[in-house]
Order: C-alpha cells, then structure tokens, then sequence
C-alpha cells in the first residue's frame, strides 16, 4: 500500500499543485489584471479629456475669429442694404439683370410684405419669357447680386408664341431695411 501511495503521489502533488496555482491565479493575479485596466482606462479617459480641452481653446479662438470675419460681413451687407423706399431701386436692378440677360419681364406683381425685426421683406411675382440659359443666368444673377433676394418659386413653360423661348414665372423675396 506504501508503494502503490509512493506511486500516485505525484498525482497528488500536481493537483495540489495546479489547485494552488488557479488559487493563486483567482484571488491575486485576476483581481489585480482587472484594476490595473479600469486604472489605464481611468487614464486614457482622462488623456482624451486633456486633449480635447486643449483643442477646445484653440477651436475657440478659430471659432472667434470667424465670427468677427462673419459679423464684418454682415455689417458690409446691412450697409449695402436698401432701405423698403428704395424698392423702386431694387426693381430697376432686377429690370437690368434681365436685359443682361436677355430676358423680357412682362408682368411685375407685389404679393406680400413682412417685417421682421429691423428688416421687411418684400414678395413679388414675376413673369419672364426666353431661353433656358438665360432665365437660368437671370436667377443666378438675381440671386449671387448686391442684395438680400431669394427666390421662392420658379415655374417654366414651353412658350406657344416664340420659337424656342420659354414662358416662366417666379416669385422672389426680397429683405430690405426697415426706414
């Protein structure tokens, strides 16, 4: 019996062995794998904060900048602005930006005016003949020009009359100054 317990000792060894070493591994080596990463978690988290925070004042400074570029430029375009008794001003460059554009108006409607805050807007419809290209070249230059215009509605038709020329009509707002 001594010999056959001399036999399966290392049998009992190694268990006891690997029971100690899962022990060990459970209770110590776990336990500190497992607050050594929530720790450099912890850290990276708060590495990122630093970091952003410091891109933080420097976009502030970015964003500061611009907004003083922004509001030069619209105290640029509040000068530039005609005022609602200069709407007659207003319509004569519309006229002329059609005659750039070989664009014949044949009918100017006021529709509607709001006031909203220190600016009113103005609506009017329009209704132009010509070809594609130039209503597209009017519009643009309607739009891209001096003044606060937006065009609301734009429909075009095949003309019966004229060759080739398209009938359309557009209703456009306009922002003036308040007097």
């Amino acid at each position: 019996m001594n010999n056959q317990l001399h036999i399966h000792t290392w049998k009992y060894v190694g268990l006891a062995s690997l029971l100690v070493f899962l022990a060990l591994t459970i209770f110590l080596v776990l336990p500190f794998v497992v607050n050594t990463y929530e720790k450099h978690a912890v850290l990276s988290t708060q590495n990122q904060q630093i970091d952003l925070m410091g891109n933080w004042q420097t976009e502030l400074v970015d964003l500061s900048e611009k907004q003083t570029i922004l509001d030069e430029r619209m105290n640029e375009m509040v000068v530039n602005m005609p005022e609602d008794d200069d709407f007659s001003v207003v319509l004569e460059q519309i006229f002329d930006k059609a005659r750039s554009a070989n664009i014949t108006i044949s009918r100017v409607q006021p529709l509607s005016g709001a006031i909203r805050g220190a600016y009113f807007e103005r609506e009017i419809a329009l209704d132009f003949s010509g070809s594609y290209h130039s209503i597209a070249r009017f519009i643009n230059q309607v739009e891209q020009g001096g003044l606060v215009i937006e065009t609301k509605q734009l429909e075009i038709d095949l003309s019966d009359s004229n060759q080739g020329a398209l009938e359309g009509t557009t209703t456009l707002t306009i922002t003036l100054l308040r007097s």
